[in-house]
């Protein structure tokens, strides 16, 4: 569906339902359901009724070869850099869906919230920074040390999610680079984990590759930032400084 149009339905003014569970809890499936998207109603209805038309006669669909034939209209979707970047991840990478419990997103200006629940008083994670988890799984060539991959939701709506990616230095320390996506660029933290200071080396590599010393904290570490422009659509731009700091720190000597 989502490569012929948003098809979501409202909940409030920046919420929105995927259709993704048929939770009945908090009424979803009465309020949030196909069965409710498919009924004659308003004129918005209607034109995510179309969506759905548009799917069927889309002529890659075959009514007697059903899952492969909507395989390749996903697989052209994702080529087509017509339909907007975050509808072409959620079909590239159907585990978004799975992020959302009850099926609800918050969609803002500069911001897309994946809401495990239906509030953000809950856990939820941001898109982009989430996509850029998939990506990293799915080929972590180059990022060594920091071969640890995980993420890390948060449940207030001050607080950002990010995805954190560890591991031990050749100097010895265990360190993090935490990528955060915000107002619509990524920015990055590097920190110790063992609170024990870098070595001078590699302060010179984290400077060699734009990382400046933090005046904040971050999850109470000192850390080194790096805000370089980058914005949430140039996800590999974010790979490759990730990649640029990971050989930077692969070649530091030990002593």
């Amino acid at each position: 569906m989502l490569s012929k149009g948003v098809y979501f339905t409202d909940k409030s003014v920046n919420r929105f339902n995927l259709l993704s569970t048929r939770l009945t809890k908090n009424n979803i499936d009465r309020d949030h359901s196909w069965r409710r998207l498919l009924r004659i109603g308003s004129t918005d209805i209607e034109r995510k009724q179309f969506y759905v038309k548009a799917v069927l006669d889309d002529p890659e669909f075959d009514l007697h070869d059903v899952d492969p034939s909507l395989q390749k209209i996903c697989d052209k979707a994702v080529l087509d850099e017509g339909i907007e970047y975050w509808r072409r991840a959620f079909i590239t990478y159907p585990d978004l869906f799975r992020c959302c419990n009850q099926g609800f997103v918050e969609i803002g200006d500069n911001e897309f919230i994946l809401l495990s629940e239906s509030q953000r008083n809950h856990y939820h994670s941001e898109l982009y920074s989430k996509i850029l988890e998939y990506e990293l799984r799915q080929n972590m060539d180059g990022i060594y040390p920091l071969s640890f991959v995980e993420y890390e939701p948060v449940r207030s709506r001050d607080a950002l999610a990010y995805v954190k990616i560890s591991g031990r230095i050749p100097s010895g320390e265990y360190c993090s680079l935490n990528i955060v996506s915000d107002d619509g660029k990524y920015y990055s933290y590097f920190v110790c984990e063992t609170d024990v200071g870098l070595p001078d080396r590699v302060i010179a590599a984290l400077e060699k590759c734009q990382f400046q010393n933090y005046e904040k904290k971050f999850n109470g570490h000192e850390a080194y930032s790096c805000s370089s422009d980058i914005d949430k659509f140039s996800l590999h731009k974010i790979k490759d400084k990730l990649i640029e700091l990971c050989t930077e720190l692969r070649n530091i000597s030990v002593e």
